[in-house]
């Protein structure tokens, strides 16, 4: 098994049958050397400025210019005025479940892995992750560095599509996938406040409820996942406590609101080691985003999954086993 160095385990997660999945409410770098330029990339994709994961564009083909406002992945929310980028439907086919997908950059990779995969999988699917806004809307964001993003006036998350596409497409099944919370500071209750932050992590449970809420408004099953410890060169050195904080906000948001909870980041970061590859694959190049073919292996993981967490009908792809090699 190829993976990082020791890190501190997370909240343990109750485990259903192999899978990560949690149910609440309802039925130095190791072995992968990360150049710093590819951790300075990949830090530009989460606050909205370069290209994307470790020197990758936007999948989307997206320049930034709908909705991109600077914000991180897990960072303020939101998209522009219409489909976000990467907003993408499957043909509809009678029938067959419908599987929406909502996030920030990390979502918006694997959603764009999804979507030509939905015949295997046996669903519909619409995209509405963002390229650089997550689901939590805030006014300021205060990136690592310092720099000050002024995001209020342009992550319209849930003003921007929420209201046509759950009536619209009538989910059965929403699924939220973000990355990078603990990366900078939110703007809360006229400060700067991050995760572990007792304010933060009471605003934060509060507000991601609320979405929750908002995301299962038209009877869809809200599924969720953790958000796996970021890998970057240099590492931010509270990074892994802030992502533990963040990630016991999203349980204890899922839980208040009848939403469940994927374990993604028991999946890549197993007892708090974090993988570089499995079965061959390699699944974070930058250490955050899950990029071609470290998203199509995770789209195969992870959709499966999250129909388990909703108490649906499981598709039934080529799944990936949840076995890491061993080498």
């Amino acid at each position: 098994m190829r993976s990082l160095s020791p890190l501190r385990p997370g909240v343990r997660a109750r485990r259903v049958a192999s899978s990560q999945v949690e149910r609440s409410g309802r039925s130095g770098p190791g072995p992968l050397v990360v150049l710093a330029v590819v951790a300075v990339a990949a830090v530009l994709s989460l606050t909205g400025c370069g290209t994307g994961a470790g020197g990758v564009a936007d999948p989307t083909g997206s320049t930034g210019s709908t909705g991109s406002t600077g914000a991180p992945a897990g960072g303020p929310v939101g998209g522009p005025a219409g489909p976000s980028a990467g907003a993408a439907s499957s043909d509809g086919a009678a029938g067959r479940p419908r599987l929406l997908l909502t996030g920030d950059s990390v979502g918006l990779f694997v959603g764009t892995s999804i979507t030509p995969i939905t015949d295997e999988l046996g669903i519909d699917f619409e995209n509405k992750s963002n390229w650089v806004c997550g689901i939590v809307k805030v006014p300021r964001y205060r990136h690592a560095g310092g720099t000050i993003t002024d995001a209020g006036a342009n992550c319209y998350w849930p003003e921007a599509w929420a209201g046509e596409t759950l009536p619209r497409f009538r989910p059965d099944v929403v699924l939220v996938v973000q990355g990078g919370t603990g990366l900078g500071d939110w703007e809360v209750e006229g400060d700067f406040r991050g995760p572990c932050d007792p304010v933060f992590d009471r605003w934060y449970t509060d507000a991601l409820g609320a979405e929750l809420d908002r995301l299962g408004s038209t009877g869809a099953d809200v599924v969720v996942t953790t958000e796996p410890y970021p890998r970057l060169f240099p590492q931010p050195p509270d990074l892994d406590a802030r992502t533990d904080c963040a990630n016991r906000s999203t349980r204890e948001a899922a839980a208040a609101h009848g939403a469940t909870v994927v374990d993604l980041a028991a999946f890549v970061c197993p007892d708090g080691r974090c993988l570089v590859e499995k079965d061959g694959v390699t699944l974070r190049p930058d250490g955050v985003h899950f990029t071609k073919a470290g998203a199509d292996y995770l789209a195969r993981w992870l959709v499966p999954r999250a129909f388990e967490a909703a108490g649906r009908p499981v598709p039934t792809p080529s799944a990936p086993s949840d076995r890491a090699v061993s080498r």
